[in-house]
C-alpha cells in the first residue's frame, strides 16, 4: 500500500509534485511537504505522517511514533531525532531516544522497524530553477514552473529549503 502522497501511485512525468525532501523505500516514495514530519505507526492515538506499518516487515517493532525528521532552521540542515525505544539506524550507526538529533545529507540510508529509507534532498532549489528561466518566483505561474526531475545529491550542502522544490514523479 503506497504511502498517501506516494509516487508508487504515478510514474507520469506530466504530474509534479512539490516537497523540501523526499524520503524512498522499496515500494514507497514520500514527499516531505512541511518544516516537520513524524514517521511511526498510526493508531487511533496516534496520528503520523508516514505510517510505516503500511509498508510490511516488522510492524511489531515498530513505535506509535519512532522518529521525527525535520528542518534545523539554527544549524540550517535537515536531521532526524529518535523518539521510539527501538531506536533507528543511519548510514550503519545506531541511535537511541534522549540522543541528539542527527544531521541528515542528502542519500543517507535510514533503517527503522525493518525499513530501508533513503533520505533526499533536491538537486537544485526551485530558486535556481527560476534563475535558469529568468524570472523571479512572484513572476512565475505554477504552471510555468519546471522542476528537477529527481531528487539526490543537493546542489547546496546544507539542503537549505529555500522553497518548496517541484520534483517529476
Amino acid at each position: 500500500m503506497a504511502a498517501k502522497n506516494s509516487a508508487a501511485a504515478s510514474d507520469s512525468y506530466g504530474d509534479q509534485e512539490a516537497g523540501f525532501a523526499k524520503l524512498q523505500g522499496e515500494n514507497f516514495a514520500y514527499l516531505m511537504q512541511k518544516y516537520s514530519i513524524i514517521l511511526g505507526r498510526f493508531t487511533k492515538k496516534s496520528k503520523v505522517d508516514l505510517d510505516l506499518s503500511n509498508f510490511g516487515g516488522r510492524v511489531m517493532h515498530s513505535s506509535r511514533r519512532s522518529a521525527r525528521i525535520f528542518y534545523d532552521f539554527k544549524h540550517r540542515h535537515f536531521a532526524l531525532e529518535v523518539l521510539g525505544r527501538h531506536g533507528c539506524t543511519i548510514q550503519g550507526v545506531t541511535y537511541h531516544p534522549g540522543s541528539d538529533p542527527i544531521k541528515l545529507d542528502s542519500q543517507d540510508l535510514i533503517e527503522i522497524a525493518g525499513k530501508r529509507i533513503y533520505f533526499l534532498l533536491p538537486k537544485r532549489s526551485i530558486f535556481a530553477t527560476f534563475a535558469s528561466q529568468r524570472t523571479t518566483p512572484s513572476e512565475a505561474q505554477p504552471s510555468s514552473v519546471t522542476a528537477p526531475d529527481n531528487y539526490g545529491v543537493s546542489a547546496d550542502s546544507t539542503g537549505t529549503p529555500d522553497g518548496h522544490v517541484s520534483a517529476a514523479l
